[in-house]
């Protein structure tokens, strides 16, 4: 663990630039938020509909800090995922950034 920079709270980034989502999840969301506040590299994003797909990738990977944004499928088949219980995206930070609720 290395100490991050920034947090991107992507449902609301989204829908700050006109890009809303369904919901966003960080990976790490879970009861020890003494360890890391529920703040994680990787984040779950659920769209409000298929078609919205390459418009929110492009707004997500406009981010500073976002390293990836990768469909469902491709995610699941990378890290070994079960695709039924990611969102339709998958979005990867850097070294210096981590995704939650702000």
């Amino acid at each position: 663990m290395n100490y991050k920079a920034r947090c991107w709270d992507l449902f609301r980034a989204c829908r700050e630039l006109g890009t809303e989502v369904r919901f966003a999840l960080s990976a790490e969301k879970d009861r020890y938020v003494k360890h890391h506040r529920t703040f994680g590299g990787a984040a779950w994003v659920w769209l409000k509909s298929p078609r919205d797909e390459n418009r929110v990738a492009e707004t997500l990977m406009g981010l500073k800090g976002v390293e990836a944004v990768l469909p469902r499928h491709e995610a699941a088949t990378r890290f070994g995922l079960m695709p039924e219980r990611i969102g339709e995206l998958v979005v990867i930070g850097d070294h210096d950034t981590v995704f939650g609720g702000a």
